[in-house]
Parts: structure tokens; sequence; C-alpha cells
């Protein structure tokens, strides 16, 4: 039985868990950047609610005990411990007074939540080489008995499965949702770039809105145009995606309260759902990076291209300067670019080697969180040069960071290329 088929029947029985809670593997999850901070990382809100007697202040660093399986690679049950460290929220619970300064700076101060006891870097939760895969955890609850079951994704064919399921999942973010409901937990955050259904234009309360239109509402709330290109990336992308979280909530949530005729249209509206959010994750990026080159002094048409062909079917996000130049065998190659965009690039790097043959060092912008040695290698061998946003490098091994890039670097090495004056 291939794997695709039995994630398939493994999401099934899935449906019968209480909690299903979904990310992707960080160098910092991992043992991929060595600093790794006692296992999986997991949300509180998540760690509360299937273990509910580690929320307490009461007991320093309180412990969960509960059955594992990861089923994608068939390995045995094991017993894992979820461990709340709490030093942090312990010390705001006390009179700060009467610690010393110099104790304060003896403790490290955490709030958080950890998974353990995975069995080292041999488990695929913990090998450097799932760095960037997607993990399902489900959590199944009968009175106060947890165990839970996990999918490690082994190639992106899994991930495309999992996320006609799941809905696009984002490095740096999550999927929570409760199988009885069928849909997402929406994350509901405070700032100005979530809005209430009043707030919204009323077109956009009854129809989604292009991605063009999106990004331009981003623009309206963060308008700054200078500076810092990597943090404009990711806040705008962040902000984004919380615009679009916010006309989702009023388009589909009315709908969903409504209730439905059967589980057939239920099925329909959780899957157009799941799909909307996963089809404009990827075009996001496109046009957020499009938007910043413009921004940088770049002119499309003579800087730069946007989804052009390059030959036959294949279509590079960005050529440098122009098709044209791309198509001009006279053109010298060594003054040609490309930049692929991806969200992640575990295995989606391979997929732009068959893009602009003309161009043979291919620059890759990825929102990963870092990459094990032995994927950095393989990139590397295949002349493809990772830009990653600023922010994001500390998720690297100190080995691989001198050898990605930032936005920024990417943009003043292509501005001194094509004489696009500095701003």
């Amino acid at each position: 039985m291939s794997n695709a088929h039995r994630l398939r029947r493994w999401i099934e029985s899935a449906a019968t868990a209480r909690i299903i809670y979904a990310k992707r593997l960080s160098g910092n999850d991992t043992l991929a950047n060595g600093t790794n901070q006692a296992g999986l990382y997991v949300s509180k809100p998540v760690a509360f609610d299937i273990a509910p007697s580690v929320d307490t202040v009461n007991e320093e660093n309180p412990k969960s005990w509960f059955p594992l399986t990861i089923v994608s690679h068939g390995l045995p049950q094991r017993a894992v411990v979820l461990t709340y460290y709490n030093s942090k929220r312990i010390s705001e619970s006390r009179d700060s007074d009467k610690e010393t300064e110099e104790e304060g700076k003896k403790k490290a101060k955490r709030d958080e939540v950890r998974i353990t006891r995975f069995g080292g870097r041999n488990s695929p939760l913990l090998n450097p080489d799932s760095t960037g895969a997607l993990a399902i955890f489900a959590f199944f609850q009968s009175g106060s008995d947890l165990r839970s079951e996990v999918w490690v994704c082994h190639r992106e064919a899994e991930e495309e499965i999992a996320e006609e399921w799941l809905g696009m999942v984002d490095p740096g973010r999550t999927v929570l949702f409760y199988p009885e409901s069928g849909l997402p937990v929406i994350p509901q955050r405070v700032g100005k770039c979530r809005f209430s259904s009043g707030e919204l234009p009323l077109a956009w309360r009854e129809a989604y809105p292009s991605g063009e239109d999106i990004v331009a509402k981003t623009l309206e709330i963060l308008p700054t145009t200078t500076g810092d290109a990597d943090k404009r990336l990711l806040r705008r992308r962040q902000c984004e995606l919380e615009i679009f979280e916010s006309i989702q909530e009023a388009i589909e949530l009315p709908r969903v309260k409504a209730g439905f005729d059967g589980l057939g249209p239920f099925l329909q509206c959780a899957m157009s759902i799941v799909n909307r959010r996963k089809s404009r994750s990827g075009r996001s990026l496109e046009l957020q990076v499009r938007q910043i080159l413009l921004e940088s002094g770049f002119v499309q048409g003579e800087h730069f291209d946007h989804d052009v062909i390059s030959e036959g079917s294949s279509r590079p996000d960005f050529v440098f300067p122009s098709q044209a130049a791309y198509s001009n065998p006279r053109y010298a190659e060594s003054d040609l670019r490309m930049l692929a965009v991806k969200t992640t690039c575990r295995d989606r790097w391979r997929q732009i080697l068959t893009e602009a043959h003309r161009i043979s060092c291919k620059h890759l912008l990825t929102l990963q969180r870092g990459v094990s040695e032995n994927q950095f290698r393989q990139i590397q061998e295949a002349r493809v040069r990772l830009v990653v946003p600023k922010d994001l490098h500390k998720r690297y091994l100190a080995s691989i960071r001198p050898h990605i890039l930032t936005l920024e670097k990417f943009l003043k090495s292509l501005g001194s290329l094509l004489n696009i004056p500095a701003r």
C-alpha cells in the first residue's frame, strides 16, 4: 500500500479524534539548528486543552505523560511527556521585590510547552531532515485518557493530500480544528489588520476580493514603502493573512451558523474553505514580493517580468531583467537572474530546476524556518541560492547562515547589476 493511500486511510480514522493540530517542523523543533530546547513546541491553548492539569503555577514545570504513535513511519507506540515550562509565569505571580537582581539573572524565564521523549534524532519528529515537513497530530481522548497519533509527511505528494484536508499550513503558523465541527479554528488576534464583519467593505462581506485587492488593503494599513525589505515582507505577510481570515469569517460564519440540509452541503462548504486558504497562500507571497520590487525602483517590463514563460510550459515567478532579454540569445547569460517564490522549500526547491534553463544559478525566496545540513548540501549542489527574510536566519544553523541571502541583499545585488539607483 502506498504512503499516499495509507495517509488517506489515516485521515479517515483521525476524523474520530477530539483535536487535530498541524504545523511545519522548524529547525528549532527538530535538531537541525543545534539549539533544540527540549523537544517539539506546542502552542499553550492546545496543550492546556488536552492536558488541563499542566495549566498551573502551583508546581514548577508540570508534566503530563501519554502514549504517542508515529503512524506515518510504522513506529511502535511510546510514552512521551508534555511539559509546561512555567518559570516566567510563576515569577510574575509572585512578589518580584523578593527576588534579588542576581537571582533574576541566574534564572532563565520560560513560558512555553514542549513534548519530549520521542527517541532522539532517529525520531521522524526530531530528525534534522524532517525540518520543513508537515506534521499532523491527532489527539484522541476518552475520559481522562489521552493518546496521540502523528503523521509526518515524507514527500510533497503527501503534503498535498494533507492540505486538501487542512488547508495551507504556512511556516510559523498552525492549524487547529475539532473534527466534530469539521472547520478550522481561526486564531483571534487583536490588531489593525483584524476586522470585524462590520468594519469590512460591504462587497467583501458578500464575495471574496482578489489577491491584488487584499494586497492593496495591506499597503493601506502598512503604507511604509522604504526601509528594510525583509521586515516589510514579513509584516505585510502576517497582516494580509489576518485580513483574509477576517473576510473568511465574515462570509463563512453566517453560512455555518445557518446550518446545512445534509452532510453533502456541509462537506462542500468545509472543502471550499480549506481550498481557498490553500490557493491564496503562494500567490499572495508572489504579489507581496512584486510590490517590494516596485517600491525598490524596479520597473516591470524593464527590470523584471512576473509569471512569464521562459521555455515550453516553464513559468518562473520572476525573471530579471525581462522576458525579452531572456529570450534574446545575444543577451549575456551571466546578466540574467531568476527568483522563485515558495513558502516552503523542503521538497519544492527541486521544482525550479526545470525553469529558466539559461540561468544556471537560481534564486529561491522561502519562508521555511531552517533546513538540515543534508538538505542544504543538496540545494547548494543543484546551484540554488536561498533568499530568506533576515528575521528567519536565526532558525538556520550558524554554518548555513553565511550562504543564504536576505531579501535586502538580493535586491541590492540586482540593483547593482541593472543600474537601479539605491533608494
